[in-house]
């Protein structure tokens, strides 16, 4: 099984789990930090609906704590959406962020 070497998660996110669609609008449940790896790297994702989104951030981080998609994920400063979720193998979860 490939796992990511430590050394290469330099980065830091603070990700609030997405909780659902209330009253008010979404709400998200209390920010954790994680270590990752992150790669500016735009890349185009078709969604369900034939819609298509530009996503600006790759993440790779290790898979102990599934991010759900839609959570809420702020990195230098500027505050993303995870677009996509997906865990490979048990080893490594990779997540695209867009603004």
């Amino acid at each position: 099984m490939l796992k990511i070497a430590p050394y290469m998660m330099r980065s830091r996110l603070n990700v609030e789990p997405y909780e659902g669609s209330g009253a008010y609008g979404e709400t998200y449940g209390k920010a954790k930090t994680i270590r990752a790896y992150v790669e500016p790297k735009r890349v185009l994702v078709r969604l369900a609906d034939g819609a298509e989104v530009v996503s600006m951030l790759r993440v790779f981080c290790l898979p102990d704590a599934p991010i759900a998609a839609q959570s809420r994920a702020t990195y230098g400063g500027k505050v993303y959406t995870v677009h996509e979720s997906s865990i490979f193998e048990g080893s490594y979860q990779e997540l695209l962020l867009k603004p």
